[in-house]
């Protein structure tokens, strides 16, 4: 080419051809000048304009690379690496939106293609999570579930054990448990050291009650120099340690890890894994330092203003349901007694409850469903488009509250939310009559609940409020449930909540005291089935023999006898919860 340096003037191809030898030869200035001038040549030319988009993107021009890759895949959209480079350059702007539309043709292009399908699906989770924080729960599900598709295309032409992991996590989230195990079982088969998956695998193993076979994989994996901090978070739940050299070795190890942690999670991971080992010890002051520390990570992500928001749920419930309300709709609710409803304060013993109720031949136990909450919002969107029809608002869907959407409520939403609620109740029925959902939180809307099902049965759990706090400071709670403060004000809210519904809910109610189901366990059981009017049956004192999966951070209690040395352990940190419990003392007598 050089020897006829004339013709590299008009040769669009020669250009080319001298610019690949020139990044061959990592000249990238000499490629990108016969780039230009190759499409100064012939405009048409997508190779070059790609390659210019690469040049431009690793130097850092984003604006360039971009416009350069836009004209390129318009060219000629058969290039999928380029659509993935475009929709990352995207991505590093935050507009995920352009990022999927980049890649909508690729795929229709290449529908088999693993890198296609999985850069796809990461970001489809992208924008679910998005729509979860925007409350759009349904919209956030479907895109979840479409992501997972695109994942198992994806490894069905790249079979690979991160890519079997990452579909076993997606199902997780979606609480698919059977397809998360097998997903994480062929991620080990193809690599066996495949550690994260062996993590999930051994956790599903706690959850399903295989305890010893959960602690022969968490021991094998925490014995290895890299071993995760997710590992030793799930290790360190289902050890109990003793206050000897071994432990002592084992916290220097674990401090050392958590200084060289630079991600929040990991921190958060490594430090409720010392604070368990100090509190098995009884280093107790040592233990809360160490449960504190990490609580005020996770505070970072909570809303500002967590406690307005509960008393304003709280004000919102009690000026929309009351009794002319319950009046008004009076005829509206499903006659269906399926489900049961088990509500209360995390850590308040719901869990336990419903692992009870379970062994029942009538009842199957569902745990902890979303399906109320997201229906609910969907129910919501629905009144939020009539408000605005009418004009009579201009807000956004979050600012849609019961007492100003109701008053646009159709016969027609409750019947649908009826409908839809049942059908995915009935997924988790098995063999019996009823289904429990034990979903604490849905205590917000026991409204809702018995304007559409009067006849259902409602469990509320209560316990002490010291232990629901401390036990929830223990625990790795999302926001509220990871500070004191927060949590006392929560509770507060709650109880004044619950007062509100034992006035104006017709639905039966079954309080059950944590305290004294603990320590008086059978007679406890047995009126609790008398006052949902149900047949006892001696299985149930036998709760802790039901092999159904539990999911929940109480997965380890379930699976003993009853006990109560649960009852007043909050006193184990009475020194640096005493301004709480005395906030808490005189909100009870107010």
């Amino acid at each position: 080419m050089h020897s006829s340096p004339g013709s590299l003037h008009h040769d669009d191809h020669s250009l080319l051809i001298v610019a690949l030898a020139s990044l061959a030869d990592e000249d990238l200035a000499a490629a990108e000048t016969m780039l230009i001038r190759s499409v100064d040549c012939q405009p048409n030319q997508a190779m070059a304009w790609l390659i210019l988009a690469r040049i431009y993107r690793d130097q850092g021009n984003a604006d360039r690379a971009i416009a350069y890759f836009e004209r390129g895949l318009l060219l000629d959209p058969e290039h999928g690496d380029a659509a993935i480079d475009l929709a990352r350059l995207y991505v590093g702007r935050r507009q995920v939106s352009a990022a999927i539309s980049t890649l909508r043709p690729a795929l229709a292009r290449h529908p088999r293609s693993a890198a296609l399908n999985e850069t796809f699906a990461a970001l489809l989770l992208r924008r679910a999570a998005w729509l979860r924080r925007l409350r759009r729960i349904n919209a956030a599900t479907e895109l979840s579930k479409k992501a997972l598709r695109h994942l198992r295309i994806a490894v069905q032409s790249r079979p690979t054990a991160e890519l079997w992991a990452r579909i076993g996590t997606g199902e997780l989230r979606r609480e698919n448990f059977t397809a998360a195990r097998q997903a994480f079982e062929s991620a080990l088969a193809l690599n066996p050291d495949f550690r994260p998956a062996a993590t999930r695998l051994a956790t599903l193993d706690v959850d399903q009650g295989n305890i010893d076979g959960a602690r022969s994989q968490f021991d094998r994996l925490v014995q290895q120099s890299d071993s995760s901090a997710l590992a030793h978070f799930r290790y360190s739940r289902i050890r109990k340690f003793k206050p000897d050299d071994q432990s002592n070795r084992y916290l220097t190890e674990l401090r050392r890890r958590l200084a060289k942690a630079d991600q929040p999670v990991e921190q958060t991971q490594w430090l409720y894994t010392i604070a368990k080992v100090c509190d098995d010890c009884g280093d107790f002051d040592q233990a809360w330092d160490a449960y504190r520390q990490a609580n005020q990570i996770k505070m970072r992500r909570m809303r500002p203003d967590e406690s307005g928001r509960m008393a304003g749920i709280v004000d919102d419930a009690i000026a929309a349901f009351d009794a002319d309300t319950f009046q008004h709709f009076a005829g509206i609710g499903h006659g269906s007694q399926q489900p049961i409803f088990i509500v209360g304060m995390p850590r308040s013993g719901t869990t336990l409850t419903e692992q009870i109720l379970s062994c029942h031949s009538l009842i199957d136990g569902a745990g902890e469903l979303k399906d109320l909450e997201r229906l609910r919002c969907r129910m919501f969107r629905a009144w939020h488009q009539r408000m605005q029809s009418s004009g009579s608002f201009r807000g956004p869907v979050r600012a849609v509250k019961y007492h100003n959407g109701l008053p646009f409520a159709q016969a027609e939403d409750f019947k649908q939310f009826q409908m839809d609620y049942l059908e995915q109740l009935s997924v988790h029925q098995v063999d019996g009559q009823y289904v429990t959902d034990k979903m604490p939180t849905n205590f917000m809307h026991l409204g809702l609940v018995a304007l559409c099902f009067p006849n259902a049965r409602i469990i509320h759990c209560r316990r002490d409020p010291m232990d629901i706090l401390a036990s929830s400071m223990c625990q790795n709670l999302t926001p509220p449930f990871c500070d004191p403060d927060t949590l006392a004000d929560y509770y507060i809210q709650y109880r004044r909540m619950m007062d509100h519904w034992r006035r104006v809910v017709p639905n039966r109610l079954v309080e059950v005291d944590y305290e004294k189901l603990a320590s008086d366990s059978e007679s406890q059981i047995r009126r609790v089935f008398t006052e949902l009017e149900i047949p006892f049956q001696d299985a149930c004192l036998r709760f802790h023999e039901n092999d159904r999966s539990v999911h929940t951070p109480s997965k380890f209690q379930v699976r003993q006898p009853m006990y109560a040395t649960s009852i007043g352990k909050w006193k184990r940190f009475e020194r640096q919860l005493k301004p709480i419990a005395e906030r808490l003392q005189q909100a009870s007598t107010d």
